[in-house]
């Protein structure tokens, strides 16, 4: 069995590529046509706020052994679920009036204003995914830790290498609207390819909540 913090390590390098995660900080990505030094902070942002939710409720529940009730991550989860079906609906108008094509991005000019919004919006995400999906996992992940003290660290673990992942898939990501062959194998492919998927993980998401609340 792994050691309890080389677990929360990997699973927080590797909770930027969990699929919700991937449709939402990628959708604000290419939806806000956010090029690759801007794509950095706005997976800086999203992870802030993601940390920002897990610490908050988090180091509550370790150190002084309380919980939330479950309607609380239910409606957290549909929230999520609906702005992750909205993000996938935008893209697709934004991807159908060739607003992706590689030759309007490369005329694409975006303002400081822009950028400070796409941030916010990124941060807002951030904190509703941590409430919705990511907090209810990480509480699973921290029963392994022998004291609250060591969850907490854990915790605090977990979140830093979070961040530190979305950074590196944002970036990674946006490279792609540097190159005008890799642009047209988005725009032609994967672009449609990722806003099913997207829409389909808001369903998913909607259906489950909707599901937990007795309302299907």
């Amino acid at each position: 069995m792994l050691n309890p913090f080389v677990t929360a390590s990997l699973l927080g390098l590797k909770h930027a590529l969990d699929p919700d995660h991937l449709a939402a900080v990628f959708n604000m990505t290419l939806s806000g046509k956010v090029k690759s030094s801007s794509a950095a902070k706005l997976g800086l942002s999203w992870g802030i706020g993601h940390a920002a939710t897990m610490i908050l409720l988090g180091l509550p529940v370790i150190l002084l052994s309380s919980s939330f009730p479950p309607w609380f991550y239910t409606c957290a989860e549909l929230g999520v679920g609906l702005v992750i079906l909205y993000l996938g609906l935008k893209l697709f108008t934004q991807w159908f009036r060739g607003e992706f094509h590689p030759h309007n991005l490369q005329n694409l000019v975006k303002t400081h204003t822009d950028h400070r919004k796409s941030h916010k919006k990124a941060g807002l995400m951030g904190l509703l995914h941590g409430t919705g999906g990511s907090y209810p996992a990480a509480l699973l992940m921290i029963a392994s830790f022998s004291s609250p003290i060591s969850a907490a660290v854990g915790l605090l673990l977990f979140t830093v290498l979070t961040i530190l992942s979305m950074v590196v898939v944002t970036t990674v990501f946006s490279f792609m609207t540097l190159h005008h062959y890799a642009m047209h194998v988005l725009d032609r492919l994967i672009l449609p390819i990722f806003i099913v998927v997207t829409c389909w993980f808001g369903v998913t998401y909607i259906e489950m909540a909707l599901k937990s609340l007795g309302w299907m």
